[in-house]
Formats: structure tokens, C-alpha cells, sequence
């Protein structure tokens, strides 16, 4: 479920178990070994629940490692928080394309096979997909 506010920070991942996305804080349990181990590295998404007088309680949640997403920090046009992997319509044009962040310009894009279109006006951009386990699903 995703809460009307999100912090900056805050991502989402897909759970199998659960088989839905999970929004909150993203960790991952490591082996305490230095070297070479048969141990796996596991995923997890924290999601606090409030509860009620005022407390809260916190779930891990563990999701797949490639569909970890973060919150970019703003909302499409029809309100939808977007977060990284996203798949968007941005510009008149309806470009379609992922968010993700360019190293080159130091600030969130969306990747198009025309090249970059950096986010600079969130009324123009539309989500209409996501990532889950490496492949893009559309809304």
C-alpha cells in the first residue's frame, strides 16, 4: 500500500510471497564473512505500519534484489509518486522511456531511445509501467 506521504529516501520492491510491491526502507542482510561464502545476500523492505496512540510497528518484508526502486522525490501528473525503473510518457511527444539517474547531468532522466529528457516539469510526465524481476510490467 503506498501511503499519501513519502519521504524522500524511501523505496519499493517487489515481494514474491507477498506478490505485491512494498514501499519503505530498503536494507539487505549480509554474511558476516569477509570472504568467499555459500550464504546469499537477502533483500529486505521495512515497512512501518502506525498503529494506534501513536505507535508503530515494523515489518520486513524480503523482496527481489533487482526490483529495488527508490523514490525520485516528485509525482507524475495524475499524482503517482515515481520512483526509479519507472516506465513514463514524458513530453509532448509522449516519449517512452525508465527513470533513472544520469551521472552526466547529476539529476533524475528518463532514458529514451532518443536519449535523455531530463525531469525538469512533472506535469508532462506520465506513469504507465514498472519494473518487477527484470522485466517492465505497463499499469
Amino acid at each position: 500500500m503506498i501511503n499519501k506521504y513519502i519521504p524522500l529516501g524511501s523505496a519499493k520492491g517487489y515481494s514474491e510471497k507477498e506478490k505485491r510491491w512494498i514501499y519503505g526502507w530498503y536494507w539487505k542482510e549480509t554474511p558476516y564473512q569477509c570472504f568467499e561464502t555459500t550464504q546469499e545476500i537477502k533483500h529486505y523492505i521495512r515497512y512501518q505500519n502506525n498503529i494506534d496512540w501513536g505507535l508503530t510497528k515494523q515489518e520486513d518484508y524480503e523482496v527481489a534484489a533487482d526490483s529495488v526502486c527508490y523514490y525520485i522525490g516528485i509525482k507524475d501528473k495524475n499524482g503517482l509518486p515515481l520512483f526509479t525503473r519507472d516506465i513514463v510518457k514524458v513530453g509532448q511527444e509522449e516519449l517512452v522511456g525508465f527513470i533513472n539517474y544520469s551521472i552526466r547531468h547529476c539529476a533524475y532522466g528518463v532514458f529514451t531511445e532518443q536519449g535523455i529528457v531530463m525531469i525538469n516539469d512533472r506535469t508532462i510526465i506520465e506513469k504507465i509501467g514498472e519494473k518487477k524481476n527484470g522485466e517492465y510490467i505497463s499499469r
